[in-house]
């Protein structure tokens, strides 16, 4: 992960948004990464929302990969989902409006 942390506000919208599945979309890439581990979307918001609760660092990065978010932030984390530890990525896309969404970017193990 990086050496830059999101801030309190960024940290908190990923918990709320991870806390509503209805508002949680998967790129291709994480829904193969998903499939990979015989995980669920579920599964992986649940860690975040762990991760997040225990006071762990959310990692700030510049999106490259994921075209139409091409140069906007992303973040990163470490969470434990059943016996795996996971490198997940995720955006928050229509910040600040009404349908804000967590995009979950990617969600597979480190060395990955």
């Amino acid at each position: 992960m990086t050496g830059s942390h999101a801030d309190p506000q960024t940290v908190q919208t990923i918990r709320e948004l991870a806390g509503q599945l209805d508002r949680v979309r998967l790129t291709m890439r994480a829904q193969c990464d998903l499939w990979a581990e015989h995980l669920t979307k579920e599964n992986v918001c649940d860690a975040i929302c762990d991760w997040i609760d225990a006071g762990k660092p959310v990692g700030v990065i510049t999106t490259a990969h994921v075209a139409e978010h091409r140069g906007e932030p992303a973040y990163e984390m470490l969470p434990q989902v059943g016996d795996a530890e996971l490198y997940v990525k995720v955006t928050i896309v229509d910040l600040g409006d009404w349908q804000e969404k967590l995009l979950i970017i990617s969600s597979h193990r480190p060395d990955r």
